[in-house]
């Protein structure tokens, strides 16, 4: 026994010294083996070749990867013990427990054998596991669980019907003062693959099957027991507290609103975010409770001669924990942009992301296309010899490391330094050029042209915001600092007013709310005037437009053509007559026009223009015709909304 389970099991120190019994079971020197160490086996049904193949009879058994199970036996109420305990007679539950049998059982049913005593009980279906067991016990020694090894072996406990092996241990170190779970998943498929662990592909390995998987949980069953400890739950209570205060003024928020019927101003994407961080964070207080209460309640009297299934579920619900930890901050992390919208300098950042929204859509609809299309590429031709390609997820994993990270040669990607691949030499050059130049060169640089865009419009507006407050730029966030440095301290220091005009008047306006603050200048009111008086002009002039088109709605969709259209004055003289009889007879000339565009045909301007009388009659007439013309003519429309 060599290995891990060797250092486990040792019964010597490396000068052939004994190991006594109390000091047994270290792994490194510091981590002491929990009760000994549990294999787990899955199993696979076996049966006839499915379809009428003509190859049947050369190969007449297959095996599938549907593990075999049994129902548990049924439970009831044993009212002498006043327990609830297994009816282990129960007709279907032994018989699905012969039908999970296997091995020899002539040797293994012989209670005279030594198999019978030892390994019979790993060759049955425990449906506590729903799997097949052995487990080695360290309080035996190495002697003993060499033997049952060696056993499992004669009697070939692992066959064609095996699809996983776990191995599942758990260690204590003093030192921390936890427990650190520990399971190793060996995966067999069906064409007889494994593969080896390796620390650096785990991610792409373990969906591939035949792969092996490790994992490692640390629990503490102790969780309060020195000072660091109450400390540590003192800061939990302090921030579950100030948490349940936000949730409940959040919730009440949105109460508020319903009753009143303003919830749909509150229905925003922020909301929804704040919505799935406070979830997130009461799923958490929910799962620490309940893991606290479980270790607690669940206390593992050791030195034990059984494997003890409370740290494998104290494991499981720890990493439930995290994931949900994990999408916690994730969320927290994308509410802090909530923030920055506050602050002109730092909501460039999220008016870069608003402005660049729509063309980053369509950016990630045609590099998901692409990128697709190369992962399947790569899984058809080089996923039967390379482990990165072997399914569709792995190859686009690989793929987007060759963006992400650097990782520009896809040879030491896919196993093999060279960037020629074996059976696809050709291929494999294409692939690699073309993924490189589409992708790396060409679709990554549009993903930063369309950023940078985005950020320079970003940060024109908050400079043209700036502007209109009286700045030449935006405020950073310094100086919003040293502002909230100067207010703490003038309201610290009761005796401030004392000292300076500026600070009696700050001291005053504290105490009269309507009072302005002398940092408010008087240039900053004329910025604002000046801006507002802009505003109304644009305003005025817009409503007399309005009153105008009002009288009359029928000839609304003449103006704007007729004020936009970029044609010139000879262009429209000589397409009047072709689209109206009104114009045949009385053709006007580009003078006319140009005379009736001046005037702009409703808005004339106010001022005293000079029009010589027989002009004006002939402006008066063509402008009386036109009218007409848009009234019942709409092909003069069409001909002013066609490209000149």
């Amino acid at each position: 026994m060599g290995g891990v389970l060797g250092d486990m099991f040792a019964d010597k120190w490396y000068n052939d010294d004994p190991i006594p019994a109390d000091e047994s079971g270290y792994l490194f020197g510091y981590n002491r083996l929990i009760g000994g160490v549990q294999i787990e086996q899955k199993r696979g049904y076996k049966g006839g070749c499915t379809g009428d193949s003509l190859y049947s009879v050369f190969y007449p058994q297959c095996y599938n990867d549907t593990y075999i199970t049994a129902d548990p036996p049924f439970l009831y109420f044993n009212e002498t013990t006043g327990k609830d305990v297994y009816d282990l007679t129960d007709a279907t539950f032994l018989q699905q427990v012969e039908d999970s049998k296997f091995g020899d059982r002539t040797l293994l049913d012989d209670a005279s054998g030594d198999y019978y005593g030892s390994v019979r009980e790993s060759f049955e279906y425990n449906y506590t596991i729903e799997g097949y067991r052995v487990f080695l016990d360290l309080a035996k020694g190495t002697t003993f669980n060499l033997k049952k090894i060696s056993q499992l072996r004669e009697m070939r406990w692992l066959d064609r019907q095996t699809r996983d092996i776990i191995i599942k241990f758990t260690f204590y170190n003093g030192n921390f003062r936890r427990f650190a779970f520990a399971q190793v998943a060996f995966k067999f498929d069906q064409g007889g693959q494994f593969i080896r662990f390796d620390p650096e592909s785990a991610a792409v390995q373990h969906l591939v099957r035949g792969g092996t998987s490790v994992l490692t949980a640390s629990i503490k069953m102790e969780p309060y027991i020195v000072p660091e400890d109450f400390l540590r739950l003192g800061l939990e209570i302090v921030f579950m507290i100030w948490t349940f205060i936000y949730i409940t003024n959040f919730v009440r928020t949105l109460i508020v609103a319903a009753v009143t019927f303003k919830l749909r101003d509150h229905l925003n994407s922020w909301m929804i975010l704040d919505l799935g961080n406070y979830l997130c964070f009461v799923m958490y207080f929910v799962m620490r409770v309940n893991l606290m209460r479980y270790v607690v309640n669940n206390m593992v009297e050791v030195p034990t001669n059984s494997y003890q299934p409370v740290f494998q579920i104290a494991a499981a619900m720890t990493r439930t924990q995290l994931k949900v930890n994990f999408v916690n901050c994730l969320l927290c992390i994308f509410r802090f942009f909530k923030f920055y919208q506050f602050q002109p300098r730092l909501q460039i950042v999220n008016k870069t992301l608003a402005a660049s929204t729509v063309n980053l859509y369509h950016f990630c609809v045609i590099f998901f296309v692409i990128f697709l299309g190369f992962a399947v590429i790569g899984n058809i031709m080089f996923g039967g010899q390379y482990r990165d390609f072997h399914t569709i997820p792995n190859a686009m994993q690989a793929l987007f490391e060759t963006l992400s990270a650097g990782n520009f040669d896809l040879g030491p990607t896919v196993g093999n330094s060279l960037l020629t691949y074996p059976n696809n030499a050709v291929m494999g050059i294409i692939f690699f050029v073309s993924w490189i130049f589409i992708c790396a060169m060409v679709l990554l640089n549009v993903f930063v042209a369309i950023l940078m865009d985005s950020y320079a419009a970003a940060q024109e507006e908050g400079e043209a915001q700036a502007k209109r407050v009286g700045l030449d730029k935006p405020q950073a966030v310094g100086d919003d600092i040293g502002k909230a440095i100067g207010i703490m301290s003038r309201t610290l220091d009761p005796r401030s007013w004392k000292y300076t005009e500026a600070n009696l008047y700050h001291a005053l306006s504290h105490l009269d709310k309507t009072m302005l603050d002398p940092e408010d200048k008087s240039f900053y009111f004329k910025k604002e005037k000046e801006r507002l008086e802009e505003e109304k002009d644009k305003i005025t002039e817009r409503l007399e437009e309005l009153e105008i088109l009002a009288e009359d709605p029928q000839e609304q969709l003449f103006h704007p053509a007729w004020n936009q259209k970029s044609v010139t004055m000879a262009e429209l003289a000589r397409t009047l007559p072709k689209v109206s009889k009104t114009f045949r007879s009385n053709n006007p000339d580009e003078n006319t026009m140009e005379a009736v565009w001046q005037t702009q045909l409703y808005f004339a301007p106010e001022d005293d223009t000079y029009v010589e009388e027989d002009e004006e009659r002939d402006i008066v007439t063509l402008r009386e015709k036109l009218t007409a013309l848009i009234k019942e003519n709409a092909a003069l429309r069409n001909a002013l909304a066609e490209p000149s």
